[in-house]
């Protein structure tokens, strides 16, 4: 399944570095440039903090 639109690509790409910075999510990558797997690891995330993601950021 290809996306069409690179915004979408950027807009996912920034999602899932905002959930590495908050330790949601965790990377693996065997090789440089190699498939990257990402993992789920938090344990406490519920709906409330996903709806507040990035709120930070806005003024």
């Amino acid at each position: 399944m290809a996306i069409k639109h690179p915004v979408i690509v950027v807009a996912r790409l920034l999602s899932v570095l905002e959930l590495y910075r908050l330790s949601a999510v965790s990377f693996e990558q065997e090789t440089p440039l190699g498939e990257l797997s990402i993992s789920w690891d938090s344990e406490n995330f519920d709906d409330e903090t996903l709806a507040n993601l990035g709120a930070d950021y806005e003024s």
